[in-house]
């Protein structure tokens, strides 16, 4: 019978163990973290009518101007975009996430809204 090397030794199966725990740490500290900025959001949030203003090619002192701080910003290293977000409430009542992203140039790129609770309000269903 051939004898096979482990596929992983004690000493690798510690350091696994190790970086899932890290990588564990590490999502929950970002979702604190998401829940924190939650609360400190500004008042007042922006309006539809506010963030219709924005369009592709407008810079970010444009975007500051008419949006005021974004209550979470995150840089992409890679491809050197910049992504701002604005919570606020849709004209149907919704709340929702509003992402201006930036490129590499800092003038806006993409814009997108995401509705949080996406229930169904009043259909009865």
């Amino acid at each position: 019978m051939e004898s096979h090397a482990p596929l992983f030794t004690v000493q690798a199966m510690i350091s696994v163990t190790g970086m899932k725990t890290i990588v564990s740490l590490g999502f929950a500290l970002s979702l604190a973290s998401c829940a924190g900025s939650a609360l400190v959001a500004p008042d007042p949030l922006p309006t539809a009518e506010q963030l219709a203003l924005v369009q592709p090619g407008m810079t970010k002192d444009d975007t500051l101007r008419i949006l005021g701080k974004p209550y979470q910003a995150m840089r992409f290293a890679l491809s050197g975009d910049e992504a701002w977000d604005y919570l606020y409430h849709d004209p149907w009542g919704y709340s929702a996430s509003y992402g201006v992203t930036f490129g590499p140039d800092g003038r806006v790129a993409s814009k997108i809204s995401v509705r949080f609770d996406g229930g169904d309000h009043g259909s009865g269903k």
